[in-house]
C-alpha cells in the first residue's frame, strides 16, 4: 500500500466526508496541458511551449526585480549569508 493510499484510508476512517476525501486523493496519471510534449523524450520544444517558457521566465524576472528594488538584495542572497554565518 502506498503512503497516499494510507492517508486516504485514514481520512475515511475518521469519518471525513467522502466528497472531501475524494477531492484530496492524488491523481493516478500526470495531467496533460496544451503545451505538454507529445512524448517523454522530446528534446525540442514546440514554438508554443517555448513562448510560454519565455513568458514565465519574464514574469519571474520581473517579480525578482521588484524584490530587489526596495531592499537591494535578493532573498536567496540573504538566505545564503544567514546560512554562512550560522555554519562558520
Amino acid at each position: 500500500m502506498l503512503e497516499y493510499e494510507g492517508v486516504f484510508q485514514y481520512a475515511l476512517s475518521k469519518r471525513m466526508s467522502t466528497a472531501w476525501a475524494t477531492f484530496l486523493r492524488p491523481a493516478r496519471a500526470v495531467p496533460t496541458t496544451a503545451w505538454s510534449s507529445p512524448s517523454a523524450k522530446t528534446f525540442r520544444p514546440s514554438v508554443q511551449t517555448f513562448v510560454i517558457l519565455q513568458i514565465g521566465l519574464w514574469i519571474f524576472g520581473t517579480g525578482e526585480a521588484f524584490l530587489l528594488q526596495p531592499a537591494g538584495v535578493s532573498p536567496w542572497t540573504v538566505l545564503a549569508q544567514g546560512v554562512s554565518l550560522q555554519t562558520d
